[in-house]
């Protein structure tokens, strides 16, 4: 489900939890390992997590028998990226910059 930018339950404008048939008692784990935030909820607060240590997150309305139970609505498994999941070299590149055009010397 995306939210609106005029949805008032979220003030951040980010949403911070996920909805599964409508539910939110969803099951968080982190690469198959079960995983909870300090904040007052059961699951994962999603904002803990970098979006650049994800690799996939894979969500899981029906349980099968190898799975963990506790999630009423389903399960979500975020993965994150592990070594030597790509082959071969992989380059990450990162720019910044400012520009301030009201400031003088």
């Amino acid at each position: 489900r995306l939210q609106s930018n005029d949805d008032s339950t979220h003030p951040s404008g980010e949403p911070t939890n996920i909805l599964i048939r409508g539910l939110t008692q969803v099951r968080t784990e982190l690469n198959g390992r079960d995983s909870f935030s300090a904040d007052s909820g059961r699951g994962l607060n999603f904002n803990d997590v970098s979006p650049e240590l994800l690799n996939r997150a894979d969500a899981y309305k029906n349980q099968t028998a190898d799975m963990i139970e506790g999630g009423i609505a389903g399960t979500v498994d975020l993965r994150t990226r592990l070594p030597f999941d790509k082959p071969g070299p992989l380059a990450v590149i990162g720019v910044q910059g400012d520009y301030g055009d009201r400031s003088k010397e």
